[in-house]
């Protein structure tokens, strides 16, 4: 993002504006009606979207269930570690809908200064899996943005 306005710019979410545990914005991932009541994995382990909702973590992923099919599928978002705020919160939501967002902006806002510039990168996989295979995933994602230049 290039701020060319000439005044600095500061980005926010719902939460710096007094919303609480509502740091949507950036990248964000809206899943198949399917997948809600799902789960949410990280590093750490699985859960749902109000376990994990504000937590700081490099990836996160999220396994849903496809309608019609005897099928799991993983969908995982990883953070550059070149990104503002890096790890970020996450906004992920499993209840209502299935969510997943890395906010670099959840609750601190990222300013850019007048004629500076903001970089945000990521890694998406989707596959075929649970989440037992999260980390395997995570590690490839890694791998190929590695390769990209990061």
């Amino acid at each position: 993002l290039e701020n060319v306005s000439g005044a600095q710019i500061a980005i926010g979410s719902p939460t710096t504006r007094g919303r609480e545990n509502a740091g949507y914005g950036g990248l964000f991932w809206r899943g198949l009606r399917s997948f809600t009541d799902s789960s949410l994995v990280t590093s750490d382990g699985v859960g749902t979207g109000s376990d994990v909702r504000g937590q700081r973590h490099e990836w996160m992923a999220f396994e849903g269930k496809q309608d019609h099919v005897d099928a799991t599928s993983l969908v995982l978002m990883l953070d550059d570690a070149q990104n503002p705020h890096h790890p970020p919160q996450w906004f992920a939501r499993s209840e209502e809908f299935a969510a997943l967002n890395p906010a670099p902006f959840f609750s601190e806002e990222v300013v850019i200064p007048a004629g500076e510039s903001a970089t945000f990168r990521y890694g998406v996989g989707i596959a075929d899996g649970t989440a037992n295979d999260a980390s395997a995933l995570a590690d490839l994602v890694r791998g190929v943005l590695a390769r990209d230049g990061s």
